[in-house]
């Protein structure tokens, strides 16, 4: 049985049960099928990530979204080996079951000191904090600052999350390579639950995007000059303002024909290689 097989039999199983026996379920299922099938451990290439103690930490996830993507960054950054588990934008049980109500980003982890207490934790600040200043995570202390941004900074900021909503929402939707949009029923639960001011219908939003391309160009040229370097967003450091800025430069890169300033690009690519979080470049249109 292939790994998604397994996951929805074990969901399948896990119906009655409540959350908390649903986490101990599904850790226990993969402990079990990892120790059947060992040469699924083998690293097929070097692999310089640290493995943290017991079950590795999970991340369930869209990929489009910016908060998953925040998670995401953490666990880059430290070089903490981890597992994505992608899940449909349709699908409310599973989150519904590990933390209350449908929402993303979600980490499952284990104590490492008491197998028996597992958490699974939502809001992605709150995943971020959590894993950089844990050190039974394995990788150290926090590598994070508290480096605040100036207010023409995130003005800045907000403005290319503006200009971008028109171009990327109907690109993510209308991908086929993102994983929470593989059907139909996904799709259209994201354009319901995303809508757009008039014009609302992407389809149209797609067709004038030589309309609005421009406007994030200018967005992006606003925030250009007020980048500290490409290793950092504001002076001190890594620092919570990266893990804000990254992910919404990152969406703006499956908008294909987009005029890059040279400080936000060296920024986009540094931080893409930083976290292993692959940019959207070669699928952009």
């Amino acid at each position: 049985m292939g790994q998604m097989g397994a996951f929805w039999g074990l969901l399948a199983l896990s119906c009655a049960v409540d959350a908390s026996g649903f986490l101990a379920g599904l850790q226990q299922r993969l402990r079990t099928r990892k120790a059947e099938s060992p040469s699924r451990l083998a690293a097929v290439v070097p692999d310089d990530r640290i493995v943290p103690p017991g079950p590795l930490p999970q991340l369930y996830v869209y990929d489009h979204c910016p908060f998953c993507v925040r998670a995401r960054i953490i666990f880059g950054l430290k070089k903490i080996k981890h597992e994505l588990i992608w899940l449909a934008n349709d699908e409310v049980d599973i989150p519904t079951r590990l933390v209350g109500k449908k929402m993303v980003p979600i980490l499952v982890w284990t104590d490492p000191q008491d197998p028996q207490k597992i958490t699974a934790m939502p809001e992605s600040m709150d995943i971020v904090r959590r894993v950089d200043g844990d050190a039974k995570m394995g990788a150290g202390g926090p590598v994070l600052k508290e480096t605040g941004a100036s207010e023409e900074f995130i003005s800045a900021m907000n403005e290319v999350t503006a200009a971008s909503r028109r171009l990327t929402r109907p690109r993510f939707a209308g991908s086929a390579l993102l994983p929470e949009f593989s059907f139909d029923a996904a799709r259209r639960t994201y354009t319901e639950r995303h809508p757009l001011d008039a014009p609302s219908s992407y389809d149209e939003n797609f067709k004038r995007s030589s309309e609005y391309i421009p406007q994030l160009e200018k967005a992006l040229q606003k925030l250009d000059p007020l980048l500290h370097s490409e290793e950092e967003a504001v002076e001190g450091g890594p620092s919570y303002t990266d893990v804000d800025l990254f992910p919404r430069l990152r969406g703006c890169t499956i908008v294909k024909g987009v005029k890059w300033p040279q400080r936000v690009r060296a920024y986009v690519d540094k931080w893409s290689e930083k976290t292993d979080i692959p940019l959207y470049d070669r699928i952009a249109f």
